[in-house]
């Protein structure tokens, strides 16, 4: 019973803050957000990234990283990120991708990619932001500049997955899902009902740019 006041005015301290506030710490609390939600938007760029597959076979067995997984089971993310190279002018494909990211230190032994290697791997054009939590606001943002904003969701299994987020129907965001043979954007609604994670891929702008 002694934690019901602090718990309380934590509420109350999150409510003093408005709605945004209040949601940021409630995804503080549960580590997920909804899948639908943020500012109401209608924007689609999903011409200008070619789908790409985590499957296809001219790297779906190429080893992933230093481990013995490979590109089609754990690609995901790689893949993903690929699909945001190629959509911010700098063309690689997966399997290019990863042979980069192998050279510059850019996986943990697990196979993680360390997003900090993105800059490395691509000139110093492109960079990527990491997010501790998600939020509506890190993707929408994203895509209002034209930014690649990259969310993690989990299959039905509890697998976790990676996908490129292209776009946004109000409040739906649309996905080109490096699992998914559909060529047209995805409503990522469809696919799950949380977002878990959120990194952005964008151009590496310098000062005075």
């Amino acid at each position: 019973m002694k934690r019901l006041p602090a718990i309380l005015l934590l509420l109350l301290a999150l409510a003093s803050g408005g709605c945004s506030t209040v949601r940021d710490g409630w995804t503080w609390c549960v580590g997920s957000i909804p899948v639908q939600g943020g500012r109401e938007l209608h924007v689609c760029e999903a011409k200008k990234s070619a789908l790409l597959l985590q499957k296809d076979p001219r790297w779906a067995d190429e080893p992933l990283g230093p481990t013995k997984l490979t590109l089609g089971t754990h690609g995901c993310v790689i893949t993903s990120a690929a699909m945001a190279c190629n959509f911010l002018s700098v063309p690689l494909t997966p399997k290019e991708l990863n042979e980069r990211l192998n050279k510059q230190d850019g996986y943990l032994s697990n196979g993680w990619m360390v997003w900090s290697a993105i800059p490395r791997v691509t000139e110093e054009r492109l960079t990527a932001s990491y997010h501790t939590l998600p939020a509506h606001r890190w993707i929408d943002d994203a895509l209002e500049r034209g930014e690649c904003p990259i969310v993690k969701y989990r299959l039905p299994q509890g697998t976790p997955h990676w996908c490129l987020v292209v776009g946004k129907d109000g409040l739906d965001y649309l996905v080109h899902d490096p699992l998914r043979d559909e060529k047209e954007p995805l409503k990522l609604a469809t696919l799950t009902r949380r977002i878990r994670a959120v990194r952005v891929i964008r151009r590496n702008v310098t000062p005075g740019e």
